[in-house]
């Protein structure tokens, strides 16, 4: 039962990070990058670096995703998921959104959850690969 429950919410957290991604795409990513680029201007990092992470997060995003989603280089793919996670917590003390901080946070604890309990990961292709 434990297996199921790791499957059920790494699949849970996969659709989450996927449909980010997705959700920028369909509704204008380069809408997405310029609104990110305007809420980080009072801030000291450098427009040019923010349109950059802001043009690499979805693609970050869907592929985290999908990693989670299928289990496939599911430890990078947490990974990867955390290290999301900490440049937006970061991006968000800059510019002063404490709720979207608080937000993030729960995410960081999920996917401290998923690392902790990686040999629950046997419903996934990385398990079906190696045995």
């Amino acid at each position: 039962m434990k297996a199921m429950g790791y499957l059920l919410f790494r699949l849970i957290m996969g659709v989450n990070f996927l449909f980010h991604a997705v959700n920028r795409f369909y509704y204008g990513y380069i809408g997405f990058v310029d609104w990110m680029a305007v809420e980080f201007e009072p801030t000291f990092l450098p427009t040019v670096l923010v349109r950059a992470f802001a043009f690499i997060l979805p693609i970050a995003e869907a592929l985290v995703g999908i990693s989670l989603i299928l289990g496939v280089k599911t430890k990078w793919g947490l990974i990867g998921g955390t290290a999301i996670i900490a440049f937006l917590v970061l991006g968000s003390c800059l510019i002063h959104k404490w709720d979207w901080v608080g937000l993030q946070m729960v995410y960081a604890v999920c996917f401290y959850l998923l690392m902790e309990r990686i040999e629950q990961n046997t419903f996934s292709l990385d398990y079906k690969v190696v045995h």
